[in-house]
C-alpha cells in the first residue's frame, strides 16, 4: 500500500510540473505554436479535475489526510456551485456560446489543483521538495522573460516573439513590459523564508532581489513591487529567533522600511500613483472611473449576484464594457473589486473563506508554540490578501495562483491542528531542507 501511496506521489508531482510548465510560458519558447494558448488552459484544467477526484476517491475516511480534504471541500464544493450558477446565469443573459463562455471559465477550473497538491506535501511530509521544483520553473521563466526584454528594448533584437508579446504591445516609459507570470509572490514568500533560515542565505536572497527588481523594471508593476516587499519584510518580522535577536532584528526592519520609505525611488513610485501625474498617473484615474461605471450597472440592473462573465468576445456584454464609444473598462483592473463586479454576493464567499481562514491560521500561530510556521504563513497570507486588492486572484493572469494558495493554507492549518512539535515529525521547512 506505501508503495502505491508514493507512486501516485510521483505521478501528481509530475502533473503538478506538467502544469507549471504549460502556465508559465514555457510552451511560447518555440517560434511555431505547438500549444495554443486555451489548449494549454484546457490541458491543466483537465488534469486538475481529474486529478483532483482521484485524490478524494485515494483517500480512506480514517486517514489524517481525510481532513485536509475536507477543509478543501469546504471551500471548493461552495465555490463550484457558484461558478456554476454564474455561468449558467451568463448563458442566459448574455446569450454566449457554451465554447465561447467555457474559455472565459477555464481559470477558476485551475484550484481544483490543490487535492493533488496538498497530497504531494503530506506524502513527502514537506512543502519544501515541490515547492523547490516551482520555483526552480518560475525563476527560470522569469531569466528567460528578462533576457527577451533586455535585447528587444535596448539591442532591438526580438528573441523568444511569442514570449515578449504574450500580451502584444504594452508598454511604459518607452520600453515593452513582460509580465512575471504566475506564481511569483509565492515563490518570493518561499524563497525568502528558507533564506533566513541561513543555509545559502546569499544564495536565496539574491533569487528574491531579481524577483523584486524583475517586478520593477521588467514588468513595471508598482503595486506588486510594493507587496511583494511587505510580505518578505511580514516574513522577516516573524522570522523565529532568540529573543534578543528577535528584537534587534526587529528594531533593524523598522528603521529599514523607514529609510525606504523616504527614499526618492520609492517617493517616486508613490508619487506615480497621483492623478497629476499625466503618464503614469493616469491609470489611476481610469481605475477610479472603472470602479464608478460598474457600480452604476449594478444598481441599475439590481445586480445583487453580480453581472456574470463579461467579455469583449460578446456583443452583448461587451456593450457593458464600453464607455466614449470604443473605449473599455476592464474588471482586470480593479482588482477584487472586479470580482464583486462579476460574482456580487457570492464573491463574500468566494475570497471571504480563503482570506477568513488565512487569518485565523495566523492567529492560531500566534497562540500555538510552532514558531517554524509563523513566517510562510504569514509571509503568503500577507501576499495573498494584499495583492488581491489590486491584482485580482481568480484573473486570468493570476487564478492558477489559487490552488497554491489553498494548498499551502490546508496544509498549514493541519500541521497546526493535528500536531505539535514534541509529538510528531511534520515540518515544513527543516535545516536539512535548506540546501
Amino acid at each position: 500500500m506505501d508503495g502505491i501511496k508514493i507512486k501516485i506521489s510521483t505521478i501528481f508531482e509530475w502533473i503538478i510540473i506538467l502544469c507549471c510548465i504549460l502556465m508559465l510560458g514555457y510552451t511560447l519558447l518555440p517560434e511555431k505554436d505547438y500549444i495554443g494558448y486555451y489548449a494549454a488552459r484546457i490541458i491543466v484544467a483537465m488534469l486538475s479535475i481529474v486529478s483532483a477526484v482521484v485524490t478524494v476517491a485515494i483517500t480512506p475516511r480514517n486517514s489524517a489526510f481525510r481532513r485536509i480534504i475536507q477543509f478543501l471541500n469546504r471551500y471548493i464544493v461552495p465555490y463550484s456551485l457558484f461558478i456554476s450558477i454564474m455561468f449558467l446565469y451568463s448563458l442566459v443573459a448574455y446569450q454566449y456560446e457554451i465554447g465561447d463562455l467555457y474559455k472565459i471559465v477555464l481559470p477558476y477550473s485551475f484550484v481544483y489543483l490543490a487535492y493533488p497538491i496538498t497530497y504531494v506535501f503530506y506524502q513527502q511530509n514537506s512543502m519544501s521538495k515541490l515547492m523547490m521544483k516551482v520555483s526552480f520553473l518560475v525563476i527560470g521563466i522569469l531569466a528567460l522573460k528578462m533576457i527577451s526584454w533586455y535585447f528587444y528594448n535596448y539591442q532591438g533584437i526580438v528573441i523568444f516573439e511569442r514570449l515578449l508579446f504574450e500580451y502584444d504591445k504594452w508598454f511604459r516609459n518607452g520600453l515593452q513590459r513582460v509580465n512575471a507570470g504566475y506564481l511569483v509572490g509565492i515563490v518570493a514568500v518561499f524563497l525568502f523564508v528558507r533564506g533566513n533560515l541561513g543555509v545559502k542565505r546569499v544564495y536565496y536572497f539574491g533569487i528574491v532581489a531579481y524577483i523584486i527588481f524583475f517586478l520593477m523594471y521588467v514588468s513595471a508593476y508598482r503595486f506588486q513591487v510594493i507587496v511583494t516587499c511587505f510580505a518578505c519584510a511580514v516574513v522577516y518580522y516573524f522570522y523565529q529567533g532568540k529573543n534578543l535577536k528577535v528584537f534587534f532584528r526587529r528594531v533593524l526592519l523598522f528603521f529599514l522600511l523607514i529609510a525606504l520609505f523616504i527614499s526618492e525611488p520609492v517617493q517616486d513610485l508613490i508619487a506615480s500613483f497621483a492623478v497629476s501625474q499625466s503618464d503614469i498617473g493616469y491609470s489611476t484615474l481610469v481605475r477610479v472611473m472603472n470602479i464608478q461605471h460598474y457600480c452604476e450597472l449594478m444598481i441599475d440592473r439590481v445586480a445583487v449576484f453580480g453581472l456574470g462573465f463579461i467579455a469583449k468576445d460578446n456583443s452583448a456584454s461587451l456593450a457593458l464594457m464600453s464607455y466614449n464609444g470604443g473605449e473599455i473598462f476592464w474588471l482586470e483592473d480593479v482588482g477584487i473589486f472586479g470580482g464583486f463586479f462579476r460574482f456580487g454576493l457570492f464573491s463574500l464567499f468566494l475570497y471571504g473563506y480563503p482570506f477568513w481562514q488565512a487569518i485565523a491560521l495566523c492567529k492560531a500561530l500566534r497562540k500555538n508554540n510552532r514558531l517554524d510556521l509563523r513566517p510562510i504563513a504569514f509571509g503568503i497570507t500577507a501576499y495573498m490578501i494584499i495583492s488581491c486588492l489590486a491584482l485580482n486572484m481568480f484573473d486570468g493572469q493570476r487564478a492558477f495562483d489559487v490552488p497554491f494558495y489553498m494548498a499551502i493554507l490546508a496544509y498549514l492549518k493541519y500541521s497546526v491542528y493535528e500536531h505539535t512539535s514534541s509529538q510528531s515529525n511534520f515540518r515544513v521547512f527543516a535545516m536539512e531542507d535548506a540546501l
